[in-house]
């Protein structure tokens, strides 16, 4: 019964971080797709969300 318990949290945990780290690249992409409004550069972009600059190109792409 204990082993149930800790497997069910450790999957709930597991889970709980996949989501939050969904969530932070999800907030990270919707900021940069603003700054790209905002005509920033790639390069300020990159800096200040740890995006890839190719990644940040393709949101460009995908806005256009």
């Amino acid at each position: 019964m204990i082993m149930n318990i800790n497997k069910t949290e450790a999957i709930r945990n597991a889970e709980l971080s996949t989501a939050r780290e969904e969530g932070i690249v999800e907030e990270k992409l919707t900021v940069a797709r603003r700054m790209l409004m905002a005509n920033l550069s790639f390069e300020q972009i990159a800096k200040f969300t740890d995006l890839d600059i190719e990644e940040i190109k393709k949101l460009q792409d995908e806005q256009n």
